[in-house]
């Protein structure tokens, strides 16, 4: 993943955290299923399947239904950065 589309993920997540924040009674911990996940990653479903099979990102399973807490969007996000050089010149 390049760190542009890191950042874009970043500024979704950020901006849908603030809007359910605002939405929620309680600061609880915020939850996406499936469909929601797939549209904040850009991903398609087979790569959601494939990232809970290889235990890439946690979930809670309800009946078949996949949920996700924000909180390990963001971890599974850190856990697999590769920061910039700073030594690297821009072309």
């Amino acid at each position: 993943m390049h760190e542009q589309e890191f950042k874009q993920i970043n500024e979704r997540l950020d901006r849908m955290e603030k809007l359910l924040k605002t939405r929620q009674k309680k600061n609880e911990e915020v939850f996406f299923d499936n469909a929601e996940f797939i549209t904040i990653m850009n991903i398609s479903k087979k790569t959601s399947f494939l990232w809970r099979k290889k235990k890439i990102i946690a979930y809670s399973q309800i009946n078949g239904k996949c949920f996700y807490r924000l909180s390990d969007i963001h971890e599974m996000l850190n856990r697999h950065r590769h920061p910039a050089s700073p030594n690297k010149l821009l072309p």
